[in-house]
């Protein structure tokens, strides 16, 4: 069954269109966390591409999410529920790979937790999600490390 039109994913796809910024490639240099993935968990286990998903991250998170995983994007101010601080070490305590690949995918709202993000398995592949909670952990991490 196809999924119901999402007003708020237009949204976001209308101001990345519209909007003219640095390139992609500018927003994370994950070159020096790659030592920060997680040694423990499934998705750190699998074969994943930082690069893929520092470059997704950039397109379809960096918005809402900020360029660090802060929360403080350029679309931030007028989302409620705020977005996640993704960068926060807690989040890396309280939710396993499989939630964040499950957030990702099929929303907030499937989670239960709050109307917010909405779900992103119908444009992201299996494998750039995976990439991207890759990512998530070494946003994490840093930030932890600091």
């Amino acid at each position: 069954m196809p999924r119901p039109f999402n007003i708020q994913r237009l949204f976001f796809c209308l101001v990345l269109c519209t909007e003219t910024s640095a390139s992609p490639t500018a927003y994370l240099d994950v070159s020096e966390n790659v030592s920060l993935l997680p040694k423990d968990t499934t998705i750190a286990e699998e074969i994943v591409d930082l690069e893929a998903g520092r470059l997704d991250y950039a397109l379809h998170c960096e918005a809402c999410h900020g360029s660090r995983g802060e929360g403080n994007g350029r679309l931030a101010r007028i989302l409620d529920p705020p977005p996640a601080r993704l960068a926060d070490p807690q989040l890396l305590e309280t939710r396993t790979d499989a939630e964040l690949y499950r957030t990702i995918a099929q929303g907030i709202p499937a989670t239960g937790l709050s109307e917010g993000m909405a779900a992103w398995e119908d444009m992201l592949a299996p494998e750039q999600i995976r990439n991207l909670v890759a990512l998530i952990r070494t946003l994490q991490r840093a930030a932890a490390s600091k």
